[in-house]
């Protein structure tokens, strides 16, 4: 997973606390929370939005220096019309999240004991009973939030710059008067594994958390192999109250679609008993298509009610919608204008109106299409002034996003992501593949057709 770009200005992702009063006074109990700022949306947003400046001589450059500059191109973060809301929403959510979980609590003390205690039996019936069947935790379950959209509108993109501008870790260097040090890891952000093994969900968490405070936990329990599933959720959970915890985000929630149902997959009411009965928040995020895990299906025995329970309560709070960027919208001029400056055009005036409407058509107002077109674009324009620019666009779109070219057209028509779903490859760490170009030098793995969501036969 990467948050941000090399070039992009890294953001203070660590910082030592420094208590602050809310406006909300209930709030103000609880060091964990009065160590977060609050800020406002407009600085929020003049925080996650970045466009760099470009050489006003870019043309006359020496060839090593303009694709320098245009290298620049790979940093741009035009604000989305949901950051606000997310910016809000999130903090929100942490903030009340932790107004139980205050580690100076006799009640949270005493569960941490326990659950330690509990991840060193043998017995992993009897683990997983007290996490999933009668849960050990005195804490309440708390809200919970999806993002959904076509691949490249965005989702993910928004949602890790959103979070860079809440810190991820603060250290309280003392704590309740005691010179006893308390990492507090504020939020995090991993991705669904492909595969369906809780073992892998486990190290997906375990590698966020080593990438946020340096510590050394994927490889410790890589290497544990006889250690069982319940083991790994126990410490899934010790984790969370060891670093309090606050926010958990999970990309590529549509990944299930493909998972069994039973005890040795990951499942929804795994990730419900791991997350939101210790009073962690979460945000999911998936395509159209990974909606369906979100479906309550009515119930033929009582025993299925619980599956109807946490179907609607992972989906109980605000639901997000990515769309593409129509021509005529804020969004497109703000990314057009980002991606196509006026120094980079052939004519004096910058790129017509007509090279815009050719943008939108081709890229079908997907952000990782405009993206990788622009980048492509640029490349060659600045060598080739002989072609006219249009036609120039058109035929690198063609040679380089071939199959998918058809896809994106029937998308700017139609609407209909389905097409271009189905053709997406992926790359060996998961990222979609746009352009041919991409592909030189990776492993690709081609997407399959995602089975029926009915996966018993694994139970």
């Amino acid at each position: 997973m990467k948050l941000f770009d090399p070039a992009f200005p890294k953001p203070v992702l660590i910082e030592e606390a420094v208590y602050h009063n809310h406006q909300d006074e209930w709030l103000n109990d609880n060091p964990l929370i009065r160590a977060i700022t609050v800020k406002d949306t407009d600085v929020v947003e003049s925080e996650i939005g970045y466009i760099p400046k470009l050489p006003s001589n870019i043309q006359s450059l020496n060839g090593v220096y303009q694709k320098t500059a245009l290298h620049r191109l790979s940093c741009i973060n035009v604000v989305h019309p949901w950051s606000a809301a997310l910016y809000e929403d999130i903090l929100s959510a942490i903030l009340f999240g932790y107004i139980n979980r205050d580690p100076r609590k006799p009640e949270i003390r005493r569960f941490q004991r326990e659950l330690s205690s509990l991840s060193m039996l043998k017995k992993r019936d009897e683990i997983y009973e007290k996490i999933f069947v009668s849960p050990l935790s005195p804490l309440t379950t708390t809200s919970n939030a999806v993002v959904t959209g076509p691949s490249g509108s965005g989702k993910t993109t928004t949602i890790r710059r959103t979070l860079l501008a809440i810190p991820q870790v603060i250290i309280h260097p003392e704590f309740d008067n005691t010179p006893e040090k308390l990492t507090q890891i504020v939020w995090l952000s991993f991705d669904m594994p492909a595969s369906d093994s809780p073992k892998a969900l486990a190290l997906a968490f375990f590698r966020a958390i080593d990438m946020a405070i340096g510590s050394n936990y994927y490889n410790e329990w890589k290497g544990r192999k006889s250690e069982g599933i319940e083991h790994h959720y126990a410490a899934m959970q010790l984790l969370i109250l060891k670093y309090n915890i606050g926010f958990i985000h999970i990309d590529e929630m549509q990944f299930m679609l493909k998972f069994g149902s039973g005890r040795n997959s990951i499942t929804l009411q795994a990730v419900e008993a791991l997350f939101n009965k210790l009073s962690v928040p979460t945000l999911t995020s998936c395509t159209p298509e990974g909606l369906k895990l979100f479906d309550p299906v009515p119930a033929e025995f009582s025993n299925n009610l619980d599956v109807i329970t946490t179907t609607r309560r992972v989906y109980s709070d605000q639901i997000y919608v990515f769309e593409l960027a129509p021509i005529d919208s804020d969004l497109f001029d703000d990314l057009f204008s980002a991606f196509f400056p006026a120094s980079l055009s052939q004519k004096q005036k910058g790129f017509s109106e007509s090279f815009k409407f050719k943008v939108a058509t081709l890229s079908a107002g997907l952000l990782a299409v405009i993206t990788r077109l622009a980048q492509l674009y640029h490349r060659i324009a600045l060598s080739v002034t002989d072609i006219p620019e249009e036609e120039l666009l058109e035929d690198i779109f063609i040679e380089q996003f071939g199959p998918l070219a058809e896809a994106l057209r029937r998308l700017h028509e139609t609407g209909n992501e389905d097409m271009l779903e189905n053709l997406l490859n992926r790359d060996d760490a998961n990222n979609v593949v746009w352009a041919l170009e991409e592909q030189k030098g990776k492993k690709i793995q081609k997407r399959v057709s995602v089975p029926d969501i009915n996966n018993d036969h694994k139970g």
